[in-house]
């Protein structure tokens, strides 16, 4: 199809359910954007009560909580979207979320039992002896995996205002408890207390509204074998990215201490600015892609994923840059001089990591369609391969610089071996010229924040500002955005 072609079929479907999606994307956005901002609260009020040691045990103990989530629900949260997305019978609704909400809870307190056996062998090589923090962390896990499913639940169902709502309590009243736990003087304890406190409330708070909604019913299991068949592969695939995300942060902690680990999760939490402007695709792209996949609308899909990734890769980049630059003085201010000093250096590597492994996430999509679960796990497995190795080898010799050089690694072979096999399914189309443009506009700004080094915060404000305004100016003048665009993009957003 030429140009002229396509711009008028994305005309057409912006005109349609691209409008919802652009609407949901827009709150998830706003969501996610104010998730990375109870990040910023958390590291000065840890950092600066508990010191670097104490901001790296909270580091840990997150790790953990991470790692048994895929244990708990078996790959079952991405099998919810997949079967229960076009779904609109209310018994098949109710029995699906009820069996898998007994299900999620029963391998759940079988993981916290774990925990509790293993909390001393894991305190002593994790968190100094304090294996009472894991016996506290095993409290919290079967009301953090039940509300998995309940906030799953307003994903797959497109409830965004209820996603919104509830995404946004749990960081933030997790966010608060820290607060008041460690300001009333519980220290390392408060954080652990904290996180039981805010998943209990919010899981008893999720049922209330789920309840009512849907009914409750005897578990009948439905199509439950299909949906193991397509989430069990997925468990490797998520332990594998876990150790490719965060067992960096675990061999710090075990070769080089938790102060350490703290010089690296602060900068790592700024890197992951770059990641919010994926965040809202992402949670949208699998739910309404399966929808068009069933119906057999290919070329909407095609469209959805190519305007995905350009709007990704427009605002990903500057944002990486200046990140990389401002890195310094932003870690200055929200955290301790000692965890600034260490932490600068790897920014722009943990940026670039994490624009791949977004980019990534929307190649993988073709995969996830056609049920090629088993490809994705055999991509991440050969990823935590290098990437455990690569940890291993460098992270002794080199510190920190060493693991985040190992995780953009990894991050890159995902990537090319994602592209190759996703390309077999649907073609997604990459504009080289434009991503050449971006960067020079991206080295533009770049240059007039490092003129002007910022240091105080109201500084960086308006040279965040005026840096945005200086990169979308360049593009501007480069020709970047077609006219088609434009009118895609202007009829998408009417209302």
């Amino acid at each position: 199809m030429n140009e002229s072609g396509l711009e008028q079929q994305d005309a057409q479907i912006a005109a349609t359910g691209y409008k919802k999606f652009a609407r949901d994307i827009g709150l998830a956005g706003i969501t996610n954007l104010l998730v990375n901002f109870s990040g910023l609260i958390t590291l000065p009020i840890v950092s600066k009560n508990l010191g670097a040691y104490g901001y790296g045990i909270w580091g840990q103990l997150t790790i953990i909580l991470t790692l048994v989530s895929p244990l708990t629900t078996l790959g079952l949260l991405s099998a919810m979207i997949r079967f229960m997305a076009g779904e609109k019978n209310r018994n098949e609704i109710q029995n699906n979320v009820s069996s898998l909400s007994l299900f999620v809870l029963g391998t759940s307190l079988i993981v916290g039992a774990i925990l509790v056996l293993l909390s001393d062998v894991i305190g002593d090589a994790l968190f100094d002896g304090n294996g009472h923090l894991i016996r506290l962390l095993a409290i919290a896990i079967p009301f953090q995996s039940l509300l998995s499913i309940f906030i799953n639940y307003f994903r797959t169902f497109r409830q965004m205002k209820r996603w919104a709502v509830f995404t946004l309590l749990n960081v933030y009243g997790q966010a608060g408890l820290i607060a008041f736990f460690i300001l009333s003087g519980y220290g390392l304890d408060g954080m652990a207390y904290a996180l039981v406190a805010t998943k209990g409330g919010l899981c008893i708070l999720a049922g209330l509204v789920i309840l009512p909604a849907i009914g409750i019913a005897r578990p009948r299991f439905p199509n439950f074998r299909n949906q193991l068949k397509y989430g069990l592969p997925l468990i490797p695939q998520t332990l594998s990215a876990w150790i490719v995300n965060v067992s960096d942060r675990w061999v710090i902690g075990l070769f080089l201490g938790p102060s350490p680990v703290a010089y690296y999760l602060a900068p790592y939490a700024l890197g992951e600015f770059v990641r919010m402007f994926f965040f809202p695709l992402g949670l949208m792209l699998t739910p309404v892609l399966t929808r068009l996949y069933e119906e057999n609308k290919r070329a909407e899909i095609e469209t959805y994923l190519r305007y995905s990734l350009k709007f990704f890769i427009m605002l990903a980049i500057p944002s990486a840059v200046g990140l990389s630059l401002l890195a310094k003085p932003l870690l200055a201010i929200l955290s301790t001089p000692e965890i600034a000093k260490n932490g600068i250096t790897i920014t722009p590597l943990i940026s670039l990591g994490i624009i791949l492994h977004s980019i990534s996430f929307i190649f993988q999509q073709p995969l996830l369609l056609a049920k090629k679960t088993n490809y994705i796990a055999g991509i991440w497995i050969a990823a935590a391969v290098l990437n455990l190795g690569l940890n291993f080898t460098l992270v002794p010799t080199m510190g920190i610089l060493g693991a985040a050089i190992t995780t953009a690694l990894a991050f890159a072979v995902v990537l090319v071996i994602t592209v190759y096999f996703s390309s077999r399914i649907v073609r997604i189309s990459i504009d080289f010229p434009f991503i050449l443009k971006s960067l020079a506009a991206s080295a533009g700004m770049g240059l007039v924040i490092w003129w002007v080094n910022p240091l105080r915060i109201w500084y960086i404000i308006l040279m965040v500002l005026a840096g945005a305004a200086i990169y979308f100016g360049i593009l501007i003048l480069l020709k970047s955005i077609t006219r088609g665009e434009l009118d895609f993009f202007k009829k998408l957003f009417q209302r």
